[in-house]
């Protein structure tokens, strides 16, 4: 290989600073894309971490509820038996047959007739 002038030294060392500057001038064109991109970043994670909380306290939430639900279930269920055998013992059986046919009847008296889907005078408009 040939001895390198100065003048070639010389060149050389330029090309690297101008590449170095030009370097420096595209990093800090670019540094407020980063930086956005980092800001996004944070604010992408911070929306998930949000969202998987709330979903997290849904699951709870349904939870609890199907829970109280539950509970209460077997409360009505505690209480129509507690009253059901209270009733057998505390009330004579003529008085059970009389109760338990007026309630029959009254709930028949409502099935015989339909309901009217018009009233008996006139109304509205119509009305003279």
């Amino acid at each position: 290989m040939e001895q390198w002038t100065t003048e070639i030294w010389f060149s050389i060392s330029i090309a690297f600073l101008i590449g170095t500057l030009c370097g420096v001038l595209v990093m800090r064109f670019f540094k407020g894309n980063i930086q956005q991109q980092i800001q996004l970043k944070s604010e992408l994670a911070s929306a998930e971490a949000k969202i998987e909380e709330q979903k997290q306290q849904l699951e709870r939430h349904f939870e609890q509820s199907a829970n109280l639900l539950e509970n209460l279930a077997e409360d009505y269920k505690k209480l129509y038996t507690h009253f059901a055998q209270n009733s057998e013992q505390l009330l004579p059986e003529s008085n059970q047959v009389e109760f338990f046919k007026r309630l029959k009847n009254h709930a028949n008296g409502d099935e015989d007739n339909q309901p009217r889907d018009y009233s008996d005078g006139s109304s509205g408009l119509l009305k003279s």
